[in-house]
């Protein structure tokens, strides 16, 4: 190859070089000169290029026309990380929310996002992630069953779980931390501390009915104008077909085809459920619709040995 060639090669590849702009931690600009050449010519004097890529070259004149090259430029720096917390997302940061602060979103060296944070802005404010009631324990919650309401185990800011309750799965909901504390909670219906007349193992027992409060429980009584637990009405008589009998609900017929009424104990088609009562939180819900992670299933008890039903007689007086 020619010596013209040569000469070529090497001006275009230092102006390509020279050509990058780098404007970082820029190396020394000062090659080494060339070494004397083979033939005795002298060697001629190479630029070096440093800067942020890393990007050495050293005397070139020598190498290409047989004499020994020049000594390299020293290496490019590494990324300036310097400019954390102007708000501009550089190389080698991750976030940069205008600040050096930490525990706010961002890293005080913009190195890295904090826990349950999101930077979506640069130089703005980073957002909290953790949000009480989307069902996920998160940040400083102790709870979250995926509501905001206070009384059913887990506060409503998701920062307590409340007393007498335990949450032992996040999304759902809480339960009784155990039957006899006192406290009525999860699908307990009476809790004294231990078994009473009325309330056995913190159910109520049939008949009874038994204080919210936790004063005691007593006999309910048909007829007494008070609907009470197992009761489904009162109407202040012992007359059938009026709607209520014996406090319970009568179903209404027509023409043969009679209609649902939630809470009977008797599921017709357009009931979910029906467990005789128009409670929630046990399963069926108030208005007969399976709760949630619940399942009803229809139970065909043996028939009674006798059934009384009541018959009205009409009749008219002629004159």
């Amino acid at each position: 190859m020619s010596r013209r060639t040569y000469t070529s090669f090497a001006s275009a590849l230092i102006g390509s070089l020279l050509a990058l702009n780098c404007t970082t931690d820029p190396g020394s600009d000062d090659g080494g000169e060339g070494g004397a050449s083979a033939s005795g010519g002298a060697s001629g004097a190479g630029p070096s290029i440093g800067g942020s890529f890393g990007v050495n070259v050293g005397g070139l004149g020598g190498d290409l026309f047989g004499g020994a090259g020049g000594t390299a430029g020293t290496s490019g720096g590494a990324a300036d990380v310097a400019g954390c917390g102007d708000g501009i997302v550089q190389v080698g940061e991750a976030c940069d929310d205008g600040n050096n602060d930490a525990s706010d979103g961002c890293a005080a060296d913009c190195s890295a996002l904090e826990a349950d944070f999101a930077c979506p802005t640069p130089g703005e404010t980073c957002v909290s992630t953790v949000q009480c009631g989307d069902g996920h324990i998160t940040g400083a919650e102790l709870c979250d069953d995926a509501n905001h309401v206070d009384g059913d185990g887990c506060s409503a800011d998701c920062a307590t779980v409340e007393p007498g309750w335990t949450c032992l799965t996040p999304g759902l909901r809480c339960q009784a931390a155990g039957c006899g504390d006192g406290i009525v909670a999860g699908f307990e219906e009476c809790d004294f501390g231990a078994d009473i007349p009325g309330c056995t193992s913190c159910r109520v027992d049939a008949g009874y009915d038994c204080s919210a409060l936790g004063s005691g429980c007593d006999l309910t009584v048909c007829g007494n104008g008070v609907v009470e637990r197992g009761e489904q009405c009162e109407d202040d008589d012992d007359v059938p077909f009026d709607g209520c009998f014996e406090c319970r609900r009568e179903p209404t017929c027509v023409n043969g085809v009679c209609q649902s009424v939630c809470g009977d104990g008797q599921r017709f088609e357009d009931e979910g459920c029906d467990d005789g009562n128009t409670r929630n939180g046990d399963g069926c819900s108030s208005d007969c619709t399976p709760e949630l992670r619940h399942a009803c299933t229809p139970e065909a008890g043996a028939p009674p040995a006798t059934i009384v039903l009541p018959i009205i007689y009409r009749y008219h007086r002629r004159g």
